[in-house]
């Protein structure tokens, strides 16, 4: 879901949220296990979080992205992978 972009919304890389996806889902078990056992409040919420994973802002390169969101949905959707060559292809075709 990462590499098809899913989770673009959050507004962190796809790269960054694909490399700490297993500290992330620990994150999250380890508050929901808090929650469930009444050790959490939501003022103890804010404290939690900062303590917690940072995604790093790192980002696939373009072709890699699109391989790889190609591969997850058998589509692009972000981007077109053509998109730069239009002038290119238009010069060489015979038709219009």
């Amino acid at each position: 879901m990462i590499q098809g972009g899913a989770f673009d919304k959050f507004g962190y890389p796809r790269r960054g949220i694909f490399e700490s996806i297993v500290d992330l889902i620990e994150d999250a078990k380890d508050l929901r296990t808090k929650v469930n056992n009444s050790q959490a409040s939501l003022f103890d919420l804010d404290e939690n979080l900062k303590n917690k994973t940072k995604i790093k802002n790192i980002e696939w390169d373009k072709k890699e992205l699109l391989d790889r969101e190609r591969e997850m949905l058998g589509f692009f959707v972000s981007e077109d992978p053509l998109k730069g060559y239009g002038e290119v292809l238009r010069s060489d075709s015979s038709h219009s």
